[in-house]
């Protein structure tokens, strides 16, 4: 009798893991589907198509030296990787993409198994899920190494999760750190979540865990290789960052990056990390050897101490980079979604199984219904309308222009790029970037160079037609400027007006003004614009 029920036991229990790994597969078919149909049908913006732009140079040396000379801000091997997938996928935006399509599929799955070690099949199929519903989902339809990044730190934390039981996890655990550090130079801020556990580790038991440690070390060696590279970027780039670290940033982050406002994204951390502390202290376990599934008694105290580390990244990136004085964005504190969503899963495992079923519901439905609108424009054939509107777009722009014979100059430096890749072949040769990153800092509402930087860069490596200020306009006596409505990096007008030309109001709409630019004694800014600063 006793082995009968034994029996039914363990036929229980693989038919519950059989079950949450088939809800799994449902859950990623959805957000393959959706990501993959928003990757083709989405235009890139300005930080994609530096990518894009990179990624298609010739070979590892002419994208090194062009890193190096600050045409992009990330690590050599993500560029590899996209150049990769550009040989083999036929469309240019999903092969661009796909790389973080997949970092997305990956760090569902991966939050999923982390922890299902330590809670029910249930509560990690909404941990997972949890990731979809946050601002990691449309990083993951971006040619951009944010959704790869949180595939290789959620990897780092499976791998760590099961230490003592092989040298060959510690192993794994230094290459996904390493790789992490490989695609983007901030993975360094995971770190301090890694050295707080591993230090609880030895408070807790007295043990000194020197596989963990040596993982750490080891994973933290590609910045020897990346150094030449990074520390020419922070010599060219330091002195005016775009975005500087703020303590403010600590407050709203959160918000941002799990998609809410009012900072219910601040308050959900605070509840989530007192709830997680207070909850049934005494179960939380000093050790590692706890079953798979026993819910919050099995969560070992170095694995709290990691979830809540890495649930307020925004705290430690903050102090360190300002430490550091070095910018900082909102994008760089994406792997506190990994906190998040780890924290959601042990959290919930206390809720009844009804309410976990909602909930899990809930989320799935919340990130997959917005997919039908993707799935129905593939089916009706307008899945790359957005792409046509954008290509229109610039030929209206050069239509407006007038004389077909003019330059034509983009204003904005964030507009430089896609209108430069959407537009026809035969007239891309007129299309410029105008670049003074003093006169960035001078005119701009931004006050800072960092794009004009990047242009000059992008110019020197044969990226794009960047001019000097100088050199242009004494090059060309008229020729016609795009000005947008965003002033925050548009210096142009204004320098343009400070120095004496008139600028001849074309055309407008579609959040952008055609002039017709010439040297005449006038100072008045144009209508819309600010007026000079000085």
């Amino acid at each position: 009798m006793t082995q009968f029920r034994e029996s039914l036991s363990a036929r229980g229990e693989r038919w519950t893991a059989s079950r949450g790994a088939r809800i799994l597969l449902i859950v990623l078919f959805v957000a393959a589907i959706r990501s993959t149909l928003i990757s083709i049908a989405k235009p890139f913006w300005y930080d994609e198509l530096c990518t894009v732009l990179v990624s298609r140079l010739p070979g590892a040396p002419a994208i090194w030296n062009a890193l190096r000379q600050g045409a992009d801000g990330q690590p050599l091997p993500y560029y590899m990787i996209v150049r990769f997938f550009q040989r083999f996928v036929p469309d240019d935006h999903l092969a661009a993409r796909l790389p973080s399509i997949l970092g997305l599929l990956a760090t569902v799955t991966v939050t999923y198994f982390i922890l299902a070690k330590r809670v029910s099949q249930l509560s990690a199929l909404i941990g997972a899920s949890f990731v979809l519903c946050t601002i990691l989902a449309g990083y993951g339809c971006e040619a951009r190494p944010y959704a790869l990044l949180l595939a290789c730190v959620s990897a780092a934390v499976f791998c760590w999760q099961r230490i003592d039981e092989s040298m060959f996890w510690a192993l794994l655990t230094a290459i996904s750190l390493a790789a992490a550090v490989s695609v983007h130079y901030y993975a360094f801020l995971v770190w301090p979540a890694f050295i707080l556990a591993e230090l609880s580790v030895l408070a807790a038991r007295r043990r000194l865990r020197w596989a963990a440690w040596l993982a750490l070390a080891a994973g933290i060696t590609p910045y020897l290789f990346l150094a030449p590279v990074l520390l020419e970027y922070r010599r060219n780039f330091a002195a005016h960052f775009s975005s500087l670290p703020s303590a403010m940033q600590v407050f709203y982050s959160h918000d941002w990056l799990f998609e809410v406002s009012a900072h219910w994204g601040w308050s959900f951390a605070v509840l989530v990390t007192v709830f997680l502390v207070t909850a049934r202290p005494r179960a939380v376990r000093l050790g590692s050897q706890a079953h798979s599934g026993a819910g919050l008694a099995s969560l070992p105290l170095e694995e709290l101490i990691l979830i809540l580390t890495l649930l307020w990244l925004p705290a430690i990136a903050v102090l360190v980079v300002k430490l550091g004085h070095g910018g900082m964005t909102l994008r760089y504190m994406l792997p506190a979604v990994l906190g998040g969503a780890l924290a959601v899963g042990c959290a919930i495992e206390r809720a009844p199984a009804f309410w976990q079923k909602l909930l899990l519901l809930v989320l799935v439905v919340q990130f997959g219904a917005p997919g039908f609108s993707q799935v129905k424009s593939a089916l009706t054939g307008s899945l790359l309308e957005q792409r046509r509107s954008a290509a229109l777009e610039v030929a209206n722009i050069e239509s407006r222009a007038g004389d077909p014979g003019l330059p034509v100059v983009i204003a904005d430096g964030l507009q430089y790029l896609p209108t430069l890749y959407y537009a026809p072949v035969d007239e891309k040769t007129r299309l410029f970037y105008v670049a003074d990153p003093r006169a960035a800092l001078q005119f701009s509402n931004a006050k800072s160079d960092t794009l004009d930087l990047t242009y000059v860069a992008q110019e020197q490596a044969s990226l794009v037609q960047t001019w000097n200020y100088e050199s242009f306009l004494a090059a060309h006596q008229r020729f016609i400027l795009v000005a947008s409505q965003d002033w925050d990096f548009q210096w142009l007008p204004a320098r343009l007006v400070h120095d004496g030309y008139t600028l001849r109001f074309l055309s407008g709409g579609n959040g952008n003004s055609i002039f017709d630019v010439s040297l005449a004694p006038s100072h008045e800014p144009p209508v819309g614009m600010p007026a000079a600063q000085n």
